[in-house]
């Protein structure tokens, strides 16, 4: 048996019997719209100091009590603002490698 297996490999080598694949991109079909509430994000705070005059990031945790930027219940405007802006629909928080160490 193991003679007959060893000829057939040989007598019908792989790439005679191998097919081609063939892949098809149409993009005048539309299937439907997509819901932006799939997308989302992880916030997670980005370092702890504010020592550093960078205008375009946020630091610090989104819920912040103590922070002069936080609102009635605790969260940081400059977050909630910047979240508006970028139409997020939806956040996991905390998020990301955050959740192992977060005090809960």
């Amino acid at each position: 048996m193991k003679k007959i297996i060893i000829a057939a490999l040989f007598v019908f080598p792989l790439p005679l019997i191998a097919q081609t694949a063939r892949i098809k991109f149409d993009t005048g079909r539309s299937v439907g719209e997509i819901d932006p509430n799939i997308y989302g994000v992880f916030m997670e705070p980005i370092g702890r100091s504010t020592d550093i005059p960078v205008r375009n990031t946020l630091y610090g945790p989104l819920y912040d009590p103590s922070s002069p930027l936080a609102n009635k219940d605790g969260f940081k405007t400059d977050y909630i603002e910047t979240m508006k802006e970028l139409r997020i629909t939806n956040m996991r928080w905390p998020g990301g490698n955050y959740v192992a160490a977060y005090n809960w």
